[in-house]
C-alpha cells in the first residue's frame, strides 16, 4: 500500500507530500466489577497522507495543504479519488507559504519502557490488577473498569527526503468507582501512561475510592467568597497547559499570545515560586517528521524557547521543534499537609474542569472539595470555582509530592491564591 501511494501520487503530480503510517496494535480488557466480562485484540493500519500544493493569489505564494485518510485495504479507484481530492482541496488553503522541515533519516527507533519487553497482554493484566487491588472496601468498590494496553508504530515519509520510524508503547483506560450508602454516588475517572505505572495507578484507583466515599456524605455547598483553592494532579496540569499553548508559535503568531523569548510568562512582582517549566518529547520524531528533544520552557519564569509546527514556526522565524503536549515541572517546597493548614478549600473531582489559553479563565462544578478549617476536614459538594491565571500567577505555592500521567511529571498539588467560588 505505501508504494501504491506514492506511485498514485507521483501519477497525480503531488510534488510536495508526507505520509504517516500507523499501526496500532492493542490488547483490552472490559470489567464489569472485578468479572472479566470481555477481551479483545485489535489491530489498525492505516496512512495519512498530507499534500501541499503551491499557487500565487493577489500576487503573493501560497502553500496549501490538505489530508486524505487511507486504509490499508483501500482500492485503487478509491485511492486515488482520496488523493485527487485532498490536492484539489488544498488549492483552496490560503497560506502564505512556508518552508518544510528539514529532512530527517533513522533506522526505527525503540521507545524503552519495561512494556516494550513483555506481551502486551501481560502488561493489559498488571494494570488491572492494579486497578483492583484497592477494591477491598465495604461500602465502595470499583463498579467497572476498561484498560487498553497498545503498541504503537509510526513511520513518516516525505518527498523532501524524511524516512524516519519509532515504536513506542502505551497503557490507559477508565474505571467508575461508586459507593452506595449513605448515598449512592459514581465517580468516573480515565488514565493513561507511558510506563507500566502500576504503583501509580493503584494510588489513583485509592484516591478515588476515598473521593467517591467522601462525595457520599457531602451533602453541603460551599459558601460563597473568595477562597485559596488546592488543585491537584490532571486539574493542576490543566492550569499548566496555559504556559504551554501561550508558548506555542500557533497562538503567538495570530497575537493571540504575547508570549516572547527572555520575558517573564508570570508578570512582574513574583511573590510565590517561579515556574521552572520543561517541555517533554512524548516520541523521538513530531508527524512532521521534526526530531524532538525535552526542551526547557521557562526557567525561574523567564520564558526559554517558543516551540511548534513547521509552518507557524518559518512565519515567526524561528526553528521548528514539533508540538508538544506533555510538560515536566521541577518546583514544589511546600509539603501538602501543610498546603492543607488554616482555611483553603481542595477541589478534588469537577464535573467538568476547564482552561482557556486565550484568556487564561480557568473554571468548573464542583463535584467533591474539602475545606479545611481550624484543623476540620469538611466535604463539600455544588458550586463552582472561577479564576483567572493572570490574577493569581504571581503567587503559587507546589506541593513537594509528585504525580506523574502521560501528560504532566511534577508536583502533586498547587495552591492558588483569590479564586472566586460560586456556592450558597
Amino acid at each position: 500500500m505505501l508504494n501504491k501511494i506514492i506511485d498514485m501520487l507521483n501519477e497525480l503530480g503531488v510534488e510536495l507530500y508526507r505520509i504517516n503510517e500507523n499501526t496500532t496494535s492493542s490488547v483490552e480488557l472490559f470489567f464489569v466489577k472485578k468479572n472479566l466480562d470481555m477481551r479483545r485484540i485489535a489491530d489498525k493500519h492505516q496512512y495519512s497522507v498530507t499534500v501541499f500544493r503551491d499557487f500565487v493569489s493577489d500576487d503573493k505564494p501560497m502553500r496549501g495543504s490538505s489530508m486524505a485518510l487511507i486504509d490499508a485495504v483501500m482500492s485503487d479507484d478509491d485511492l486515488k479519488s482520496a488523493i485527487s481530492d485532498a490536492y484539489y482541496a488544498a488549492s483552496f488553503v490560503k497560506n502564505p507559504t512556508f518552508a518544510l522541515p528539514e529532512p530527517q533519516k533513522s533506522d526505527c527507533i525503540l521507545m524503552e519502557s519495561k512494556m516494550a519487553h513483555q506481551p502486551l497482554a501481560d502488561t493489559a493484566r498488571q494494570m488491572a490488577s492494579a486497578i483492583f487491588a484497592a477494591d477491598n472496601r465495604k461500602d465502595s468498590f470499583v463498579n467497572s473498569a476498561e484498560v487498553f494496553a497498545q503498541r504503537l508504530d509510526e513511520r513518516i515519509i516525505s518527498s523532501t527526503g524524511t524516512d524516519v520510524a519509532y515504536t513506542k508503547y502505551v497503557v490507559k483506560g477508565e474505571y467508575v468507582v461508586q459507593c452506595s450508602k449513605p448515598q449512592d454516588v459514581e465517580q468516573y475517572k480515565d488514565f493513561s501512561y507511558d510506563e507500566l505505572s502500576t504503583d501509580a495507578l493503584k494510588r489513583l484507583v485509592s484516591d478515588s475510592l476515598d473521593a467517591v466515599e467522601a462525595r457520599a456524605v457531602a451533602f453541603e455547598r460551599p459558601d460563597a467568597g473568595n477562597y485559596e483553592v488546592i488543585l491537584t494532579g490532571s486539574h493542576l496540569s490543566e492550569v499548566l497547559s496555559y504556559y504551554l499553548n501561550r508558548s506555542c508559535a500557533r497562538y503567538i503568531y495570530p497575537k493571540y499570545s504575547n508570549f516572547a523569548v527572555g520575558q517573564s510568562v508570570q508578570g512582574d512582582g513574583i511573590k510565590g515560586e517561579k515556574l521552572n517549566l520543561t517541555l517533554r518529547a512524548k516520541s523521538p520524531f513530531s508527524t512532521e517528521g521534526i526530531a524532538m528533544l525535552d526542551r526547557t520552557l521557562t526557567k525561574d519564569g523567564i520564558l526559554e524557547c517558543v516551540h511548534g509546527g513547521a509552518r507557524f514556526c518559518s512565519y515567526l522565524g524561528v526553528a521548528p521543534t514539533g508540538d508538544y503536549s506533555s510538560l515536566i515541572l521541577s518546583n514544589g517546597q511546600m509539603p501538602i499537609d501543610s498546603m492543607r493548614s488554616g482555611k483553603r478549600l481542595e477541589v478534588v473531582t469537577f464535573s467538568d474542569f476547564q482552561m482557556d489559553g486565550f484568556s487564561g479563565h480557568f473554571s468548573g462544578e464542583i463535584r467533591l472539595a474539602y475545606l479545611y478549617d481550624n484543623g476540620q476536614r469538611i466535604p463539600l459538594t455544588g458550586g463552582s470555582i472561577n479564576g483567572n491565571i493572570f490574577e493569581c500567577q504571581s503567587d503559587l505555592a507546589f506541593s513537594s509530592e509528585r504525580y506523574t500521567d502521560s501528560t504532566y511529571t511534577g508536583p502533586l498539588a498547587m495552591l492558588v491564591k483569590n479564586v472566586s467560588v460560586a456556592g450558597k
